[in-house]
């Protein structure tokens, strides 16, 4: 919304807004945040690690963005069932897991690291207000191809995504040009794929992006604050969603295999 009088229909909480598992939040927190939501009548999205039992003894846990409006009830966000949820799957090396072979090292510099579970493949977008959102979180949005599957119908979908969003906390890296970085770096998925994007953040750049890249509306980094703006999804498919890095890659093969023919000839030198 970007009506003052009207509440937004959809608000947007960074990654880690609620920096503990789902269930080790107090019940009373879950029931105002409900609460809240059913008295604004509007859908939060928010950034929390989840923990998610899978039969007796196993579990998951995951870096997830979970949809919480005036219907949910507690005892489903505790359990994850039946709620609506993005699980992050492009995890970050030693920030989310430990690369196989590599715990003697994380063990041996005592490091308190999780181990994060990665999301599934094909994921369910989120549809709110007749549009389908597509999550990102973090540095996803570096990795355009992989954004690209979001954007094809699929399931009870029939446009795929219209909007794509990417929560993040960047707040290790402080007060620095990462945080413009990653903004440029959203401001290309969004050129690639003709969709706008929302950017939801502890410290920056929280950001509205439309569909031709173009920053709309930002709040100043490293300062408390909210983005109230209206976001229009869009629909069709670009060229790069079709061909993603495919020309990209056969160009570079030319350019291999011309550097191989043309290289210079070995000669033995006479005395």
């Amino acid at each position: 919304a970007s009506d003052p009088a009207r509440p937004p229909e959809v608000t947007i909480f960074p990654e880690t807004s609620i920096p503990i598992f789902q269930h080790q939040l107090d019940t009373q927190i879950w029931s105002d945040i409900i609460g809240m939501s059913s008295k604004t009548n509007s859908t939060f999205l928010i950034g929390t690690p989840l923990y998610l039992p899978e039969g007796v003894g196993n579990y998951r846990i995951t870096n997830s963005v979970i949809e919480v409006d005036g219907f949910s009830n507690v005892a489903d966000i505790f359990s994850g069932d039946g709620l609506n949820m993005y699980n992050k799957r492009h995890l970050v090396p030693f920030g989310e897991f430990v690369p196989l072979g590599f715990k003697w090292f994380v063990d041996m510099m005592q490091i308190p690291l999780g181990n994060f579970d990665s999301g599934r493949d094909n994921q369910q977008l989120l549809t709110l207000n007749d549009q389908h959102f597509a999550p990102n979180i973090c540095y996803e949005d570096l990795f355009g191809e992989e954004l690209l599957p979001q954007l094809f119908p699929r399931g009870t979908n029939s446009s795929g995504a219209t909007i794509l969003f990417n929560i993040s906390n960047l707040a290790w890296f402080g007060n620095t040009i990462a945080l413009g970085q990653h903004l440029e770096i959203s401001r290309m998925r969004s050129l690639e794929t003709a969709r706008p994007m929302i950017r939801s953040t502890n410290t920056g750049a929280t950001a509205a992006i439309d569909a031709n890249g173009k920053v709309v509306a930002t709040l100043p980094s490293m300062q408390a604050g909210f983005l109230d703006v209206y976001v229009q999804g869009t629909q069709g498919l670009t060229w790069y969603a079709y061909v993603s890095n495919l020309p990209i890659f056969i160009l570079s093969l030319v350019i291999l295999g011309l550097s191989w023919f043309r290289r210079p000839s070995m000669t033995g030198i006479k005395k």
